[in-house]
């Protein structure tokens, strides 16, 4: 492989990467965010209250279903790049074979 090959084929993965990681940021933007904030601190408050009536008052704030949507976020983040990585090194064997 020549050095100006290498030098692109290091770009375009650089750019695969980048895009990917930042790709589903802009993806899960909601256009309606002020109604899911309201909800959620509703479900907060709402969360806040059972925890100190069972015993809890310095209990996490974080809530299953926040845990379960950034695991499952994380993992669909990771294979977009891996997937877009795949696509762009098969693009590449293809036009160069």
């Amino acid at each position: 492989m020549t050095i100006r090959t290498s030098l692109f084929v290091f770009w375009l993965g650089l750019t695969a990467v980048a895009g990917g990681l930042l790709l589903p940021a802009v993806s899960l933007a909601n256009g309606d965010g002020e109604s899911l904030l309201v909800n959620e601190r509703k479900i907060i408050q709402h969360d806040q209250t059972l925890q100190e009536s069972a015993g809890f008052p310095n209990a996490d704030q974080t809530t299953i279903s926040q845990v379960v949507a950034n695991i499952i976020r994380t993992i669909v983040g990771f294979t977009g790049v891996i997937f877009v990585v795949l696509m762009v090194w098969g693009g590449l064997m293809w036009m160069t074979s």
